[in-house]
């Protein structure tokens, strides 16, 4: 679990066990996007 949230501090992985959040199933969040809007100027305007 540590491992896939990026981080192998000694605290975060304690945190993550003194609160049981290892037995916990994983979440299948899906991946956030922007909504589409007319004030969104794209990758190609920061190029």
């Amino acid at each position: 679990m540590a491992l896939s949230l990026g981080t192998s501090k000694y605290t975060h992985i304690r945190d993550i066990l003194a609160n049981r959040r290892d037995l916990l199933q994983a979440s299948t969040a899906p991946e956030w996007t922007s909504p589409a809007h007319a004030h969104v100027r794209g990758a190609n305007y920061y190029q």
